[in-house]
């Protein structure tokens, strides 16, 4: 039961409680409580890209999990699970039923509104061994073996993302479906809704940063704006849309999990980068705004912004919530202007940011843009603030 379509669950209630109205209750039917956690098997990404060969047992948060009959697939009960992966049920039963549990990878939730499916539609599930009623803890272990604890994972780290929207942006997630198959290599993008690779040859299921860099997009366009022509992309020169697109993508992976690592791993090992540490410079210092820029520079810029503490290695001192407020507060709200790239791009991301951080940290922001990434960036431009 490795894949399954996920049915809205009911409780079932107590039909013929006694009495003269009905007939006498069967002794061994009664009331039961089940616990126990969900858990999916997880291969963390090493800085190198590569996979841990080591599985490690992780919390499946927020997933629906029912409890169903094995004879006919009623739905006995059903729930979702803490952030622990925890469950608890009570309902009504005889003792000798076989049942089973099953882990649905969605949520109708409005905090956290996501499901993780196929192509052709159907959700990914887990189904668990048969046992009966009598059992009071039952755990579950959704396994790589199955073909279902990447798509647990994928859920996972939308889950990550989806809170980050809800609770420091102060907005409500918007439904995003991603579709995730072993076997499929239909590609890894954004249309709308997020398609990863499952190629034996190139799997995305655990690459986590690939994942939040695909609902990066999904961010920009619900939440901030987007001007993307789409199309390829290698890290070299490229037009300001796309560079500013696939830059703050890779940029809300490294800001919502707090590590500036994005990895991407094959069947051949894999690559890192170190959005931190790596400097990637402008190719004109003295060119014009609208010139062709690395996609890393807009990553780079991005986080070292946000960043602090102990661990920053520039002049600004700043939140990863200042840079990430810039989509919704302004390139989605306000009319752009017409310097550099028509349509979004790095100049109005500055533009935002100086708005609504002020003259303080103007010279901080031209040691990082201009001076280390060689961006010719007008800071006496729209903005007014920056001599």
């Amino acid at each position: 039961m490795s894949a399954a379509r996920f049915t809205a669950a009911a409780v079932l209630a107590c039909a013929a409680c006694g009495g003269d109205d009905g007939p006498p209750v069967d002794a061994e039917i009664g009331m039961h409580t089940l616990t126990g956690v969900v858990r999916y098997e997880d291969r963390a990404q090493q800085r190198n890209g590569r996979l841990s060969t080591t599985r490690v047992p992780t919390p499946a948060r927020a997933v629906q999990i029912s409890l169903l009959a094995d004879d006919d697939g009623a739905v006995i009960a059903s729930g979702v699970t803490g952030d622990d992966g925890s469950y608890q049920f009570e309902y009504v039963g005889g003792p000798s039923e076989p049942v089973h549990l099953l882990a649905a990878a969605v949520s109708t939730n409005p905090d956290r509104p996501i499901v993780v499916g196929r192509s052709g539609g159907a959700v990914h599930g887990f189904g668990g061994p048969s046992f009966g009623l009598e059992a009071t803890t039952m755990d579950l272990l959704i396994t790589e073996a199955s073909g279902e604890a990447e798509a647990f994972n994928i859920f996972d780290q939308l889950v990550t993302s989806a809170d980050v929207v809800r609770e420091q942006l102060g907005l409500t997630p918007t439904m995003l479906r991603a579709n995730w198959a072993r076997g499929s290599n239909d590609g890894t993008y954004y249309d709308g809704s997020l398609k990863l690779l499952g190629a034996s040859s190139d799997d995305d299921g655990y690459d986590d940063t690939v994942i939040l860099h695909e609902a990066g997009h999904f961010i920009e366009d619900v939440v901030g704006r987007t001007d993307s022509p789409g199309g390829q992309h290698d890290g070299s020169p490229t037009d300001p849309n796309l560079a500013w697109s696939e830059g703050f993508a890779t940029y809300w992976a490294m800001s919502v999990t707090g590590v500036p690592f994005y990895g991407d791993s094959n069947a051949g090992g894999g690559w890192g980068y170190n959005g931190d540490t790596a400097v990637t410079r402008a190719p004109q210092a003295a060119g014009p705004l609208d010139q062709d820029v690395p996609e890393n520079m807009i990553t780079e810029v991005l986080w070292d912004l946000g960043d602090a503490g102990a661990t920053d290695d520039d002049p600004h001192a700043g939140t990863q919530l200042a840079v990430q407020r810039i989509q919704p507060d302004y390139l989605r709200a306000t009319p752009l202007r017409a310097d550099g790239e028509r349509g979004v791009d790095l100049v109005d991301f500055l533009d935002g940011y100086l708005m609504a951080a002020g003259q303080a940290p103007c010279a901080a922001v031209r040691t990082i843009v201009v001076t280390n990434h060689s961006f010719p960036y007008d800071f006496g431009g729209a903005t007014a603030l920056c001599p």
